[in-house]
């Protein structure tokens, strides 16, 4: 009776947690972005974290996505508390499993900033905002709580290998993938 109950109680925060309000729109650099899609990563059937993808014009392709000229934002909410570090780590795992063939020496450098900018928070909690900005020619910029880590990454093609954690052709989770494009659906 008591695992029925627990597991009970369990699925219904699972629930609660994905009901988290993201903004329709943001102003980023002077432009309006409207959120495209939202999901939840999932790992191992567990809620690791909500996001959600703002562009200035909505699209249910992710090439087209990536491409598309102006700031985008991804923002996202802890589900759990993650270790600052492993998320870094996964963030570059995710990366890496999308650059094209070749690129990752060029890359690495960059790379490893992520894992260095996330070890800046050792958790990250439960409830915890993070986000980045993808800015043409300013970079790519790293926030916890709507606090700037790091400086800004500025290397050639950068936010558009980000954005291939979440829409490259071998993405973190392919349902979250699928979500964060429904916004022209």
């Amino acid at each position: 009776m008591f695992e029925f109950l627990f597991g009970r109680r369990k699925f219904a925060e699972s629930q609660a947690r994905k009901n988290f309000s993201f903004p329709d729109s943001v102003m980023l650099d002077n432009v309006q972005l409207a959120r495209n899609g939202e999901g939840v990563r999932k790992r191992f059937g567990m809620d690791i974290y909500e996001m959600a993808f703002y562009l200035s014009r909505a699209t249910a392709d992710a090439k087209q996505a990536i491409a598309l000229p102006g700031p985008k934002q991804l923002r996202f909410v802890a589900q759990r508390r993650l270790g600052g570090g492993m998320l870094g780590t996964a963030l570059l795992n995710g990366m890496r499993k999308n650059l094209p063939a070749g690129q990752e020496a060029f890359y690495l450098p960059y790379i490893g900033e992520i894992v260095k900018i996330f070890k800046t928070e050792p958790d990250i909690r439960e409830g915890q905002t993070f986000r980045i900005d993808l800015l043409p020619n300013r970079g790519t910029h790293f926030y916890i709580d709507d606090k700037l880590k790091g400086k800004p990454i500025q290397a050639s093609g950068f936010n558009e290998a980000v954005l291939g954690i979440w829409l490259g052709r071998r993405p973190v989770d392919v349902d979250l993938k699928r979500n964060l494009l429904a916004g022209a659906a």
